[in-house]
């Protein structure tokens, strides 16, 4: 008989006999002493078989291990049913021993010598050896090893515990241990997969692999696998081997049954006293370490525990508190509320106290009160319940509360007042680029509502350009925490804006960029205005710039103009001077006239020259082609070389025939006179000129060839410009008005051909173009 709290009433003779206790000694002792033995004790609160007894609900031959006073074990089936006598609860536990007197004291001594060596097992690995020894010791086997199971894998590998009797069987082990076996395979995988003893007649023949042929050689013939259960997990499989040819026996295989069963007890008891051990050793750091107060309480008030948390909250050591009641962390209102009042209070469900989270005020050891947050927790237990109550100071919090408050209605008026603003105020998270913040401004600026907005990616939503890389603007706001420059944006009608951005960059508390918030300006009309002024500034400022070329130009021109004239005005007064001074002979008199007629044909080609350029620089210039034979021309520009000035032989290489081409015949020979009085110009004296003509694919190429100083590099683009002129030898500028080549490329140009030139300073230029041959 047993009373509430588990400990012994009365025990019948059967029951002291089988157990090895008096009646006078068994009474009054906790059932876990009894029947477990008195080394047990301290597994007593995790012990499955008593508090599976003492939980109060009937238990139906259930079978187990007992354990005698001497300390010897034996098996045992057991019942319990419950009574109640005056409101008092009893237990009755009636157990019998397991009935064959003869398998059962064989299993005594195993289980005997076996529980003893078991105590001083460390681990599962010292278990298994001990279990393999005594069992092979006792069963005559020659060899014994333990199997263990890889969950991951589904598969069992060799435990380093083993036992061998018999000489020659390393080889065995050896094999054995390089094995991995599933379920179902060789003796230990059925073993696993069926949970139950497997008995083996001929263990070669169920054998495979590398060990087969070792047990052939070795003469071992049956063997026996046994499941090690802790709870419903199998831990090992025991695997024996003998030598002779045995039929299963049935009394062995119950011994080494219960030989495991006890071992797969003995593991889950260490399991459950390690568990215990870890839970209760992480509880009691996170508790002695935990910042909030955390402490125990009866339901009477007094105080149990006392943390490191409560001795920092409350000012109180954990000696000056225990066992005093928990009015003295109350304030004065509360000091003089009874025990029966406090009990009455934490165990009433219509307070809502357990399981809740309350607001109260505690006070200090120096008399100071402060508010706190309070959850109890209702441990039940057989000599009464006991309350946790977990407590966290929270003025700092109140305190933060109450900054909060006020920063949060500043906030909500800074908020109005941004709304209100014209500009376009957005915010943005850092991270994602989403829009946090839009105001009725930037409402009206883009045409989206904030609805609309709130949650998009700004830069999608606005197809934002930017003056530089984001990534340097990103970089500059890290840095400075500040940007300004213009953007360009996009309304949602697809208009585009330009805009006078600033963005501002936000950290938390701790520093870390959260946001971004923009301001945004409309200047797209002021940017239109301020190109508009650009352009006509920039085209005010060319057309200054063009007048002054001009007064540049008529001032250069006239004075080239002037100065060309001159000279040959100069020639021909003195000429008709020495006309009118009286008669000469005649040698004498056409010598003159024909430096007149010379002089006279330099003003007619500077005039020409001059009206060409204007009629070239009007609208409407054009060249009358026609079909003109190439001989004449060819001809009268070689007549109109021998005239020049410089005797310079003029030397005709013309490979063309009778060809006839499409030209006007006025302006390709003023083209050739420009051609051939440059050449003279640009030669020394005496040097020959070289005019060529040739077919070349269906045009007929013209060149004026000088042997010159040749053209400096740096005039080839100035000479055919309007007024250019090229330098000579020493750098000086050759007179003339810079017309010839600048008339001439546009008339050949008229012709669908170009002037082109080739030059090598030193030794001479060549002019030429082509015209069409007519077919």
């Amino acid at each position: 008989m047993l009373d509430g709290l588990g400990r012994v009433r009365s025990a019948n003779p059967a029951a002291q006999h089988m157990l090895g206790w008096s009646g006078d000694d068994v009474v009054g002792r906790r059932l876990h002493e009894v029947v477990h033995g008195l080394d047990n004790t301290s597994n007593a609160t995790d012990c499955s078989t008593c508090n599976g007894i003492l939980s109060s609900a009937p238990v139906h031959e259930r079978r187990d291990m007992f354990t005698r006073k001497d300390r010897t074990v034996f098996p045992v089936t057991y019942s319990c049913t419950v009574t109640r006598d005056n409101g008092h609860e009893e237990l009755v536990l009636s157990f019998r021993e397991i009935p064959d007197r003869r398998r059962a004291g064989q299993a005594t001594r195993v289980l005997g010598s076996i529980s003893l060596a078991l105590r001083e097992a460390e681990d599962l690995e010292s278990a298994l050896c001990t279990v393999l020894r005594v069992t092979c010791g006792f069963t005559g086997w020659a060899f014994g090893q333990a199997w263990l199971p890889i969950a991951e894998e589904d598969t069992l590998v060799c435990s380093p515990a083993w036992y061998c009797s018999v000489s020659g069987l390393d080889g065995l082990r050896a094999a054995s241990e390089r094995m991995r076996l599933p379920q179902g395979m060789d003796l230990p995988g059925r073993a696993w997969r069926s949970r139950e003893p497997v008995w083996s007649r001929d263990i070669s023949a169920e054998t495979d692999g590398p060990r087969r042929l070792i047990i052939e050689e070795a003469g071992l013939r049956s063997g026996l696998a046994v499941p090690v259960l802790a709870g419903e997990e199998v831990v090992a499989v025991l695997e024996f081997l003998q030598v002779d040819d045995a039929e299963p026996d049935e009394q062995l295989i119950t011994i080494v049954s219960e030989v495991t069963a006890y071992l797969g007890l003995v593991i889950q008891r260490k399991r459950e006293d390690e568990e215990f051990r870890e839970t209760a050793a992480r509880y009691s750091a996170a508790v002695d370490t935990a910042f909030d107060a955390i402490t125990t309480v009866t339901a009477d008030g007094v105080i149990q525990s006392f943390n490191r948390g409560a001795e920092r909250i409350f000012g109180f050591t954990a000696d000056e508190v225990v066992g005093q009641p928990l009015s003295i962390l109350m304030p004065a209102q509360f000091r003089e509320l009874r025990a029966s009042d406090l009990k009455r209070y934490l165990r009433s469900a219509e307070s809502h106290v357990t399981g809740q989270t309350l607001e109260l005020t505690g006070v200090r050891r120096d008399g100071t009160e402060f508010p706190l947050e309070l959850s109890i927790t209702e441990v039940r237990r057989e000599h009464g319940s006991l309350f946790t109550c977990i407590v966290r100071e929270i003025s700092r919090r109140k305190r933060i509360e109450q900054a909060l408050g006020v920063q949060f209605s500043m906030l909500r008026k800074q908020v109005q007042f941004l709304d209100l603003a014209r500009d376009a105020i957005l915010a943005r998270d850092v991270d994602t680029d989403t829009i946090l913040f839009w105001n009725q401004g930037a409402e009206e600026m883009f045409g989206w509502l904030k609805g609309e907005a709130l949650g998009k990616a700004t830069h999608e939503l606005l197809h934002v350009e930017l003056p530089q890389p984001l990534s340097e603007i990103e970089a500059k706001l890290l840095e400075e925490e500040y940007w300004e420059g213009e953007t360009v944006c996009m309304k949602r009608d697809g208009a585009r804006l330009v805009l006078s951005s600033r963005w501002v960059l936000q950290r938390d508390e701790k520093g870390r960029p959260t946001a971004v918030l923009e301001t945004h300006n409309d200047i797209t009309e002021r940017k239109r205005v301020e190109a508009e002024r650009a352009a006509l500034l920039v085209a005010e400022r060319e057309h200054s710039r063009r007048l002054r070329e001009l007064a540049t130009l008529k001032a250069d021109f006239t004075a080239m103009v002037a100065h060309e004239l001159s000279n040959p005005l100069a020639a021909i007064r003195s000429l008709t001077h020495l006309l009118g001074m009286g008669p000469a002979d005649q040698e004498e008199h056409a010598r003159i006239v024909t430096a007149i007629q010379r002089e006279v044909d330099a003003l007619s080609a500077l005039v020409t020259d001059v009206q060409g350029s204007a009629s070239f620089e009007r609208e409407g210039f054009a060249v009358q082609l026609q079909r003109v034979p190439a001989r004449p021309l060819l001809d009268n520009a070689i007549a109109f070389a021998r005239t020049l000035a410089g005797d310079h032989p003029v030397i005709p290489k013309i490979d063309a025939g009778e060809e006839i081409v499409w030209a006007d015949a006025n302006r390709i020979g003023q083209v050739l006179r420009n051609l051939l009085s440059n050449a003279a110009k640009y030669s020394p004296e005496g040097a020959p000129i070289e005019l060529r003509a040739a077919v070349e694919d269906g045009h007929l190429r013209i060149e004026v060839a000088d042997s010159g100083y040749g053209i400096r590099p740096g005039d080839l683009n100035v000479i055919f410009e309007k007024f250019g002129r090229g330098r000579d030898q020493s750098g000086k500028k050759i007179p003339g008005v810079g017309l010839g080549l600048y008339l001439s490329r546009g008339i050949v140009r008229a012709h669908g051909s170009d002037l082109r030139v080739d030059t090598k300073p030193g030794t001479g230029s060549v002019f030429g173009f082509e015209l069409e041959i007519a077919a």
